[in-house]
Formats: C-alpha cells, structure tokens, sequence
C-alpha cells in the first residue's frame, strides 16, 4: 500500500480483505487470493495483524471486511444460520475500538 500511496498521494481505503477457516465445514476457495487458515482462532489473528498494519499508516483511512454471511464459502462473520462466528467478531470489536488510538501512534 505504500506504493500506491507513494504514486497517488490520496488516502486508501482497505477495501473487501477476508480470510476462509477450514474448520467452517464450507467450501474453500482455492481459485482466489484469499487467505485460508486451519481456525477460527486463526481466522481472527489474521484480522488483526491486517488491521493494525493498516492503521499503522498515516494514509490509511479505514478497512472493510469482504463479506457479513458466509453462503458457500466461509468469508462471513455470520454463518448461514445467522450465528456469528464470535472469536473472529469479538476480536473486530476490541481492535476496532482501538482504531484511534492505534492510528495516531
């Protein structure tokens, strides 16, 4: 992303980044970029490591996660039932509440 920024000298947006657990039972998507991992627990680390580096930057203005209910393949942070996977929602809701504080430092 410094890059990017380094060309356009516009704020990013991290736009649609997700990341499929295997233990979901759904269908893994092996055609794509996105990052498969063994867990949840994973799922939710992964998360994390995205976000703080995003908000490690000063251009950076914000993220969004790919995707709220998982259909076929699990890059929700719902199930198909409507139950959200909580490691990986509890995490977004501790970093996310942090996002102020991790982009001014």
């Amino acid at each position: 992303m410094q890059r990017y920024y380094d060309i356009a000298k516009k704020p990013i947006l991290a736009g649609s980044f997700s990341c499929q657990s295997i233990d979901s039972g759904l269908k893994v998507n092996q055609d794509s970029c996105i990052k498969i991992v063994s867990t949840q627990q994973k799922r939710a680390d992964f998360f994390e490591w995205y976000a703080k580096n995003c908000l490690k930057t000063k251009y950076t203005i914000g993220y969004h996660w790919f995707k709220l209910v998982d259909g076929n393949y699990n890059f929700g942070l719902v199930n198909n039932e409507d139950e959200p996977y909580n490691i990986l929602v509890d995490r977004m809701e501790e970093i996310n509440s942090m996002i102020y504080n991790l982009h001014d430092n």
